[in-house]
């Protein structure tokens, strides 16, 4: 199918506006895309391959425990504080945009927004992580951002949407991928990723279906929001 052959000619989990695109274009379902792109599957012969090429799977037991400890502390030390990050920017596009006809699109990706927080906030216990250091900076940036670009008008407030769950996408993409290359079995883990991925890349949707290119200085808002966002992300991290 042409499908097919346009998914292997695009390395599409790292570029998630244009799965949206495809999923637009070819008449796939939010099912068909998960069976086709979700990197939690059932062939072990992909498994195999990903452990056989990585130079961690050779490392002693000790060692790779090492490596995967890093790695989960990493993965739920820094979502937590992105789910935490992206409850503040809905709360301050939420306060300047109330009354408005967006109100309760940005209500509905909020309450989605919360419930992804309250699981990494069960799995930093589960996993005894250190939560970020970082959360009375992430508390009053985030909320400023949403505030600022809900002010800017509802494209705006979109606008922004786009470019952070732009960045997410590919974070989350690039956390199934190390867990992969690493051999992790974190089933319930890799679900929480998986689908948390999704709802990102539909808040990436339904802000584009609501006139987010349309934002004034789009491509300049987009490149400083997306820009912002790694920070935030690497900073998390490390911090």
């Amino acid at each position: 199918m042409l499908i097919n052959k346009t998914i292997k000619q695009i390395n599409l989990l790292k570029q998630p506006i244009q799965i949206l695109q495809i999923l637009k274009y070819s008449n796939l379902n939010i099912n068909q895309f998960k069976r086709t792109f979700c990197i939690i599957n059932n062939d072990n012969d992909n498994d195999n391959n990903l452990k056989s090429h990585s130079p961690l799977f050779n490392q002693t037991s000790s060692e790779r425990q090492q490596k995967i400890k890093e790695l989960l502390d990493s993965i739920i030390r820094v979502n937590q504080a992105g789910e935490f990050g992206a409850k503040r920017i809905y709360q301050g596009q939420l306060d300047a945009l109330k009354g408005t006809e967006v109100e309760p699109i940005i209500q509905h990706m909020a309450e989605q927004e919360e419930i992804h927080l309250e699981t990494f906030n069960k799995l930093i216990v589960d996993y005894r992580v250190r939560p970020t250091a970082l959360y009375p900076i992430w508390n009053i940036a985030a909320y400023a951002l949403g505030y600022f670009t809900g002010k800017l008008g509802k494209e705006a407030a979109m606008a922004c949407t786009v470019a952070v769950e732009t960045v997410i996408g590919e974070h989350y993409n690039s956390q199934l991928r190390q867990l992969n290359e690493l051999g992790v079995d974190e089933a319930q883990l890799r679900q929480f990723l998986c689908q948390f991925r999704d709802d990102e890349l539909e808040h990436l949707n339904t802000s584009l279906e609501h006139n987010a290119e349309q934002a004034p200085l789009y491509p300049v808002l987009s490149n400083v929001v997306q820009g912002c966002t790694h920070t935030a992300v690497w900073l998390s991290k490390r911090i």
